[in-house]
């Protein structure tokens, strides 16, 4: 077989047949890649479907490493891998182990679709939203934990000045002591003495008016 002017691939979904097992659909898939690669073609994609009884390209990375296998120079991709399905940790890891063990063979494609039937969607997606509320319940509480930790020690409480100056104009005031025992009433003996000395005569000035005859 001439090799194509012009770079061609081939996509393969490992269709299983009638009446085949999905081994013998592997199988086929190594053939036809041997056959591609002989032909002068580029590059095989494989293309990720999930419950589906015709498709048995569900566990892209592994076909892969399968047909590469049994191949020696024709490039083998995902076409594409789909991130909702997978962690893309995972996804990095896997081709980056391919791409090590077959180097300059391995491409790596990438979707947003689900690759499957609207049940397997669906379970999918609850599943997902389970995880991710799990996810952020355990984040507030780590985080609820790590504040508690970070908290600083407990301060003594201020109380607000009486003074009615600012601070900054009387840093040193402090309230001058009160006395709060009542003193004890002043008779008026008391008060002159505080005035004058007392000889048992008022202090007054003697009346003026004229004494009786």
């Amino acid at each position: 077989m001439a090799a194509p002017s012009v770079p061609l691939s081939i996509l393969d979904l490992a269709a299983v047949g009638r009446e085949e097992t999905i081994a013998e659909s592997f199988a086929g898939s190594v053939e036809l890649a041997r056959a591609a690669e002989r032909g002068g073609y580029r590059r095989v994609w494989y293309a990720e479907h999930h419950n589906i009884p015709t498709i048995a390209s569900s566990a892209t990375s592994v076909l892969i490493a399968h047909v590469a296998a049994f191949t020696h120079s024709i490039r083998l991709g995902a076409g594409g891998i789909m991130l909702p399905n997978h962690s893309p940790l995972v996804i990095a890891e896997q081709f980056g182990t391919l791409e090590a063990l077959h180097p300059g063979r391995i491409d790596l494609g990438l979707g947003r679709a689900p690759g499957s039937d609207q049940d397997t969607v669906t379970q999918r997606q609850a599943s997902a939203l389970r995880r991710m509320s799990s996810s952020c319940s355990g984040s507030s509480a780590t985080r609820a934990r790590s504040r508690g930790s970070r908290r600083s020690p407990a301060r003594a409480p201020t109380f607000p000045s009486t003074s009615s100056a600012p601070p900054s104009t009387a840093p040193n005031w402090r309230p001058s002591s009160v006395s709060l025992t009542p003193s004890p009433p002043t008779s008026p003996r008391a008060s002159c003495m505080k005035r004058s000395p007392c000889t048992g005569s008022s202090s007054s000035p003697p009346s003026s008016s004229p004494s009786p005859t």
